[in-house]
């Protein structure tokens, strides 16, 4: 029987080690697929079939023109210095991303908010870099958080800024807050958007690896210390499609991102496989692994044989 426990013990084992490797598998496998759409999203190919059946819509260079307006400036830069990366739709625009939103936006004033009152407050560990979203976020007074912290507004988007929270991708769109504005670490570049502009798309980018592995070439700083500086976000060069494709891109981004979801799920068996492989330790030594044969010789006459050789 101990035998036969070490075989069953060693089978077991072997499909455990089996199911830990395809669920290595699958995790590297997604994060491929997962960049691979990001990249067709951002070069119109995701809204190909879309854009065919929808040729009417507004053209970016359209919205560009009232984006100008909001923020009350014309582009200084010359559209010709943009040297397109690839090739994108027709009826899309090349832009700088510091030309479509606000980047660390002037503290807003709150004139009417008491230093007593509750407001929202985000730390770093509060930003989930698997999720992008917040978790556990701190209620503070005004008071505590009014001067030396970063301000943001309902749907502003806070994106670390620090290494290695960046390349972790702690970024998350900012939604329930108190009085509809926070506080946070110091360590996050706020980016607002506006009625023109989709803030699940920008959030989306930001959040891709693609956007985080060039924002690492360009930290600045100690080791260690190094950040993404504000003006990289601000020349970061743009593909922007009309405020409807926008729409219909995140619609489809948001509907195959569940599947992230899921391998976060698989993620959580990895502990879960490791106990198993406990559990099947303790009850090979209780006897609970179903390699009892009745037939067998009692182990107490192995124990007399045993006792006789010493």
């Amino acid at each position: 029987e101990q035998k036969r426990i070490a075989e069953k013990v060693e089978r077991l084992f072997a499909k455990i080690d089996e199911a830990k490797r395809l669920i290595e598998e699958v995790k590297g496998s997604f994060e491929f697929r997962w960049e691979s759409i990001l990249d067709k999203a951002f070069r119109g190919e995701l809204t190909k079939k879309w854009r065919s059946k929808n040729s009417m819509i507004e053209n970016a260079d359209d919205i560009f023109k009232e984006i100008q307006k909001v923020y009350k400036k014309s582009n200084k830069k010359d559209e010709h210095e943009i040297n397109p990366p690839y090739q994108i739709p027709q009826n899309w625009r090349w832009v700088r991303l510091g030309d479509i939103v606000d980047i660390n936006p002037p503290k807003k004033k709150l004139a009417d908010i008491e230093d007593d009152q509750s407001c929202t407050f985000i730390p770093m560990p509060s930003v989930s870099d698997k999720t992008g979203e917040i978790e556990n976020p701190e209620i503070r007074k005004y008071a505590e958080v009014k001067k030396g912290y970063t301000f943001f507004l309902e749907n502003d988007i806070l994106f670390a800024k620090i290494t290695p929270c960046m390349e972790n991708g702690k970024t998350a769109i900012m939604q329930n807050l108190i009085n509809g504005f926070g506080f946070g670490s110091t360590e996050f570049h706020v980016i607002r958007t506006n009625p023109y502009i989709n803030t699940k798309l920008i959030y989306y980018l930001l959040r891709s690896k693609k956007f985080r592995m060039e924002a690492k070439k360009e930290m600045t700083g100690a080791v260690g210390q190094q950040r993404v500086p504000k003006s990289f976000l601000e020349n970061y060069l743009f593909p922007l499609p009309p405020k409807a494709e926008q729409d219909k891109i995140v619609e489809l981004l948001d509907k195959l991102y569940v599947k992230e979801v899921e391998i976060s799920k698989i993620e959580t068996l990895e502990g879960e496989i490791d106990s198993l492989r406990q559990s099947i330790l303790n009850k090979a030594f209780r006897g609970e692994l179903g390699t009892n044969d009745p037939t067998d010789e009692h182990a107490i006459e192995l124990l007399k044989e045993v006792l006789k050789s010493k």
